[in-house]
């Protein structure tokens, strides 16, 4: 990936990725105080994960799937948390080689106590098939924040964020 640094490499890369003006000029908006790396790495996460993840959960529950939704929320330092970031909480491995890169530095209570949240969620998923919140319905979207030192459940991210990429997707 490219480190993107500029507003001008910021709108190249969202041309690139077919995303429409108001996405990126909704991050500025919401993130004010963030670098334009920050942004960047916001966009993108959002478009290629975020954004489609929850519309493919949204579009099965309407279909008659069920579907659970959650956000990594934990922010590394001061920046957003990114793909891949939550792998060392969800697996219990916070101390292994590498783990400190995708996690911003060494754990501490909080963010073990977060890693076993975690685990419970997935081991009761994978021996009940409920992690212990309610699934996206035709109706709602909601979504586990995972996060330090405490989580919640919000009705949908709640940051603003999916509401920049309406219904129109890209526009390519």
């Amino acid at each position: 990936m490219p480190e993107v640094t500029t507003e001008e490499e910021l709108a190249d890369f969202a041309e690139a990725l077919c995303l429409p003006a108001r996405p990126v000029d909704g991050y500025r908006a919401l993130m004010p105080d963030a670098s334009v790396l920050d942004r960047y790495l916001a966009v993108f996460g959002d478009a290629q994960f975020g954004e489609y993840t929850t519309r493919l959960a949204e579009r099965h529950a309407r279909a008659g799937g069920r579907a659970y939704l959650a956000r990594f929320a934990r922010s590394c330092g001061a920046a957003r948390p990114w793909h891949t970031g939550d792998v060392p909480f969800a697996f219990g491995n916070l101390d292994a080689v590498g783990a400190d890169f995708l996690i911003g530095g060494a754990p501490d209570e909080h963010d073990r106590a977060l890693s076993r949240r975690m685990l419970r969620s997935w081991a009761d998923f994978a021996a009940t098939g409920d992690p212990g919140r309610p699934a996206v319905s035709a109706d709602t979207t909601p979504v586990r924040c995972w996060g330090v030192p405490v989580d919640h459940l919000a009705d949908d991210d709640g940051s603003g964020l999916r509401a920049l990429y309406g219904t129109s997707g890209s526009a390519c």
